[in-house]
């Protein structure tokens, strides 16, 4: 063991650690206790088979920017060295906030949908979510807090489309 850092009660310490930290949960006077923090321009740094782990019974790895004055700050950035590695994989269920669910109303041919942070180089995707014979996506624009899905012709009954926005890699607006 490299660094055995503890708070009130430590469990044993795992085999084959470089570091280990540890604060009891009945000790949190002046916020979360933490076992281990990381300060400096890379807070954590890990190598290895699995470079950094975490495991939670709640949430296993939290990731937040806090420069509020940061325009284009990153919470989490995941880089591939090789076009033939993956940046990113999930196995299980993915959530993302900036997605939904709307419907063009009957008679209708377009919906707008507001959305706080889309801009006009913002990157939305929408597909239908009822079957509708002949009927389908034409375009989605994005503006500013808002974009809008326009079908192919007016619909015959209510019909549902899913979206999803992202920020556009070429400009990192929206």
């Amino acid at each position: 063991m490299g660094v055995y850092g503890t708070g009130v009660e430590p469990p044993t310490p795992p085999n084959r650690v470089g570091v280990f930290g540890f604060a009891s949960d009945s000790d949190a006077t002046d916020g979360l206790p933490t076992g281990v923090v990381g300060h400096g321009m890379e807070g954590v740094r890990g190598r290895g088979g699995v470079g950094v782990r975490g495991e939670g019974d709640e949430v296993g790895v939290f990731a937040a920017t806090s420069d509020t004055a940061a325009t284009s700050a990153i919470a989490l950035w995941s880089y591939a060295t090789s076009i033939k590695h993956r940046a990113l994989k999930v196995e299980g269920r993915a959530e993302f906030s900036r997605s939904g669910r709307s419907y063009v109303a009957t008679g209708a041919s377009s919906r707008t949908v507001y959305l706080t942070g889309v801009t006009s180089s913002s990157l939305v995707f929408a597909v239908l979510s009822t079957s509708r014979s002949g009927i389908f996506v034409r375009a989605v624009m994005p503006a500013t807090g808002r974009f809008v899905v326009a079908l192919n012709a007016k619909v015959p009954g209510t019909t549902y489309f899913s979206w999803i926005v992202f920020t556009n890699p070429a400009n990192h607006g929206g």
